[in-house]
């Protein structure tokens, strides 16, 4: 096919320039040499300063906004310690009460104390509290036997152990 060289709407080629139609390459080529000249084209991929700094300013604000949640996961971790103790202690209990119908020896009795850490210990691997009841018992050092029945866990609640009725409630 015989290239023609004509203008194409829409394009203004340079100053003694012009543009083959139906060749392949359809690049634009100087008049004179006859040779492909190619022009610079301007790279528009990238951000610009002013966003980029926009980014990092939304970034700031996020994490201005949740840094407050991240310090409150200590005390919500103790607290989940100490229920979950709590609740460790109640079934202990429960298991202890139940037993009798399992094995058919005896009648069903709450156990008469928790364990046999004396008052105004602190529960550590010396002396673990509620043995009686949690196999290993209780060793991180954060629960305290206030009295005979008493304690008191890792965020000051206090608990009281009745034998009687086998609860272990706070007041």
């Amino acid at each position: 096919m015989k290239s023609r060289r004509l203008s194409r709407k829409g394009f203004t080629p340079l100053e003694n320039e012009s543009v083959l139609i139906g060749s392949h390459d359809k690049k634009p080529i100087d008049c004179q040499s006859g040779k492909t000249r190619l022009r610079k084209k301007r790279s528009l991929t990238g951000f610009t300063l002013i966003e980029l700094v926009m980014v990092i300013v939304v970034l700031g604000f996020l994490a201005v906004a949740a840094l407050p949640s991240y310090f409150d996961i200590s005390t919500a971790a103790q607290t989940a310690n100490e229920d979950g103790v709590v609740g460790g202690v109640r079934a202990g209990i429960a298991t202890q009460f139940v037993s009798v119908f399992t094995t058919g020896i005896g009648t069903p009795t709450f156990p008469a104390s928790l364990d046999t850490v004396g008052v105004a210990t602190t529960c550590d691997s010396a002396n673990p509290c509620f043995s009686t009841v949690l196999p290993g018992g209780v060793t991180d050092g954060n629960w305290t036997k206030t009295t005979a029945t008493q304690y008191t866990g890792p965020n000051s609640g206090t608990y009281t152990y009745n034998s009687s009725n086998g609860t272990f409630t706070s007041p």
